[in-house]
């Protein structure tokens, strides 16, 4: 795997990892109820999560 490669996925990476993150802390609000935040958040940022990575796995397909 070349530089060419490999270099888009890493740069992507931290973007990523924030996004997870910050589902998790949504999920963790939510639980104890901080700042108003609802139930609502997670499930919205778990179908962004889903559609990115199904984007992803599209685009990867049509590489092949």
């Amino acid at each position: 795997m070349g530089i060419k490669k490999l270099a888009p996925k890493i740069l992507q990476l931290p973007l990523i990892l924030l996004v997870i993150a910050s589902f998790l802390g949504s999920i963790y609000a939510s639980l104890k109820h901080i700042s108003g935040i609802t139930y609502a958040t997670p499930i919205i940022l778990a179908v962004i999560i889903v559609f990115y990575f199904y984007g992803r796995k599209l685009e990867r397909r049509k590489e092949v």
